[in-house]
């Protein structure tokens, strides 16, 4: 049973994509928790691959409004990403604890955490830069692209 799911998890205050990037990524790890072993090995590899692309869409919205706090948290990204990979191998040799241990442990916690420090500093920051540009007479021109991944 997971620890920590999105009903513990703030809205990244009013930045939808954001949001329901956050919300897929949980489902997901609900879902592979309560996975069996061999479905368990193949949907590891597919949250890594989840996660690399929920990463790399906040790291566009970063560079779309030069984002001041990029460095940290790019810094963070980089460090969970190595530490998933380094599991994912574990996991492929069948060493599955330590893979559901980070599913239903870890990355949760980290992600709440994550979540609630740079991606909320990130989501002012998106709404910051969209006012500025609606006030300037530009429109809403933030980057926003669906959150879905494929």
């Amino acid at each position: 049973m997971m620890l920590y799911d999105t009903r513990d998890m703030e809205p990244c205050w009013g930045e939808p994509g954001m949001d329901a990037l956050h919300e897929e990524l949980f489902s997901s790890l609900r879902g592979l928790a309560n996975s069996n072993d061999g479905d368990f090995r193949f949907g590891f590899g597919l949250l890594v691959r989840q996660v690399e692309h929920v990463f790399a869409r906040e790291e566009a919205w970063m560079d779309a409004i030069d984002f001041d706090g990029a460095l940290p948290h790019r810094e963070q990204h980089a460090r969970v990403l190595a530490a998933l990979h380094q599991v994912h191998s574990r996991v492929m040799r069948s060493e599955l604890a330590t893979g559901r241990d980070v599913v239903e442990r870890l990355l949760p916690q980290w992600l709440l955490f994550h979540t609630e420090t740079m991606d909320s500093a990130l989501a002012r920051s998106m709404q910051s830069a969209e006012a500025e540009t609606m006030s300037l007479g530009f429109g809403g021109t933030m980057p926003r692209a669906p959150a879905t991944v494929h």
